[in-house]
């Protein structure tokens, strides 16, 4: 069983969790979650965990640099 409620969960917690791992500061916003899965992955759960938390570590580590990627802008409805 896993420690997620789903993908989306893990994601969340994932980004959280690498976030915080290098500062403790307020997270800033989660980023959207990115799809797919390779071929051979078991545990999807698992591998959006990781993967959140491989993205979260490197924002925080960004964030203390001073470097700030722009946020996408969403396209303008007609």
């Amino acid at each position: 069983m896993s420690r997620f409620k789903d993908i989306h969960d893990a994601w969340k917690q994932g980004f959280t969790d690498g976030w915080q791992s290098i500062k403790k500061s307020s997270i800033p916003g989660i980023p959207p979650l990115e799809d797919g899965v390779p071929a051979g992955v078991i545990d999807q759960n698992e591998y959006y965990y990781e993967k959140a938390y491989s993205l979260g570590s490197a924002a925080a580590i960004q964030a203390n640099a001073g470097i700030v990627k722009p946020r996408p802008t969403p396209p303008v409805q007609p």
